[in-house]
């Protein structure tokens, strides 16, 4: 029970059940850089032995929770990706039917998972084997409608949060403000050297200017993703 690896034997069943992946189906398959972070905070909370009760908060309303501090904050956003998954055709056109459709994949998972019981019937009619009606159902949309899950674009993708915490973070912030630093100078150094005639001036900037070109390129092609993680959060915010 103590092996690393308990968590992650046990947190697979539970990853089938939440549908992670690390692509979307459901239409174009979309890759999803982030989702890896949901199945990590899933083996973590085995491997912690977090209660059940807060492992559901967390899932279905971990931005709402309260946070003693960054890392908290992080690992509840994280828990949120659970209704950031599943199978979703992005490619819809119609934004409000791609909205829609997400609210009741979100709903068909929160049935199946913490419930037992498959809601999405409900969608059209009162359920014909148990006792959820379609009132309840859109009472239920009506929640998570006021979630946002979804960017819009041509084709559009999964909300994304930043993170807050962590040496990745303190990396990328690092890595960020050093390639403004550089850009910043850059721009200076060749506005000087549009505006001078000196042959020997302009030579003398372009010397100055190589090294910091250089560094900029081979710092902007290793520069890493900006942590985020696939998570939700309340429209009014």
């Amino acid at each position: 029970l103590a092996a690393p690896e308990c968590g992650e034997r046990w947190a697979q069943h539970w990853l089938d059940v939440a549908r992670h992946a690390d692509s979307s189906g459901g239409g174009r398959s979309m890759m999803f850089p982030a989702a890896y972070r949901y199945r990590d905070y899933v083996i973590e909370a085995f491997n912690n032995d977090v209660p059940f009760d807060q492992f559901v908060r967390e899932q279905l309303a971990g931005d709402q929770l309260p946070a003693e501090d960054a890392a908290q904050r992080d690992r509840q956003t994280i828990a949120t990706g659970f209704l950031t998954l599943g199978a979703i055709n992005y490619e819809l056109q119609d934004k409000k039917l791609l909205e829609m459709e997400i609210v009741d994949e979100q709903i068909d998972v929160v049935g199946r998972a913490f419930l037992g019981l498959s809601l999405g019937c409900a969608r059209c009619h009162d359920h014909k084997f148990d006792p959820i009606a379609t009132e309840e159902y859109y009472g239920l949309a009506g929640i998570f409608a006021s979630t946002h899950s979804v960017v819009h674009e041509n084709v559009g993708r999964p909300f994304e949060r930043p993170l807050t915490d962590g040496d990745e973070v303190v990396r990328y912030r690092k890595l960020s403000e050093r390639l403004k630093e550089l850009t910043l100078r850059i721009d200076e150094l060749e506005s000087q050297q549009k505006q001078t005639d000196d042959d020997a001036e302009k030579a003398a900037l372009s010397d100055r200017l190589k090294p910091l070109l250089e560094e900029k390129e081979k710092l902007a092609a290793g520069l890493p993703r900006r942590p985020t993680a696939m998570a939700v959060v309340d429209i009014a915010e």
